[in-house]
């Protein structure tokens, strides 16, 4: 875990780095050529280890290839391609946050977008890892409310002119973020507090 820490902090600051020598649309093409990059790299290394046989280079592939093998039932295809998208989302994001580093609200619509991507994402997911239809029918709502605040917040923002404009579109995907955050805030600090001095039987 703290192998795959580590890559995480570097390989996102590179995409800092990208964007701090290299205007916007450069260093989000740079980036995502080289999370392409480094994945064929990473699935390449890791198809190549003998049978049962861990190589150091198949280990540092397997810091890149992270998600997608439960999903695919083991196939490496697929876990590349998802690991390369989640890749490109968060150096994306860090480059776009960095680019905007001067304007708080758009680096907190950024850093909102793309938790409620990932979140939806992971919600699609959870259904395809269990193959459960039950699952995915009972989900289907908040995948929905997470697919549509994705939409409508991203419209808002493009198009200021509607509706309350950007300060609504952060509202709306950053907003359940922070009722969500605050309530589990609150529930640990109840734990931590009265729950020390309190039988849970």
């Amino acid at each position: 875990m703290f192998r795959f820490i580590l890559s995480c902090i570097i390989l996102l600051l590179v995409a800092a780095g990208l964007s701090l020598s290299l205007d916007l649309p450069v260093a989000l093409t740079c980036w995502l050529a080289l999370a392409a990059g480094l994945c064929l790299f990473a699935s390449i290394a890791i198809a190549r280890q003998p049978p049962e046989t861990a190589t150091p280079a198949g280990r540092l592939g397997g810091l890149l290839i992270r998600w997608g093998f439960v999903i695919g039932r083991g196939r490496l295809s697929i876990a590349v391609i998802l690991s390369c998208l989640v890749w490109c989302i968060l150096g994306s994001a860090v480059i776009a946050a960095v680019a905007f580093r001067g304007q708080t609200q758009t680096m907190l619509f950024v850093l909102a977008w793309t938790i409620d991507l990932l979140a939806l994402f992971y919600l699609v997911g959870v259904p395809l890892r269990n193959r459960s239809a039950s699952m995915l029918r009972s989900l289907s709502p908040v995948i929905a409310v997470v697919a549509g605040m994705l939409f409508v917040s991203a419209v808002l923002w493009l198009n200021p002119q509607l509706w309350g404009g950007r300060d609504r579109a952060l509202l709306i995907a950053g907003g359940p973020l922070l009722v969500i955050g605050g309530g589990y805030g609150l529930f640990l600090i109840v734990i931590l507090t009265v729950g020390k001095r309190a039988r849970w039987n």
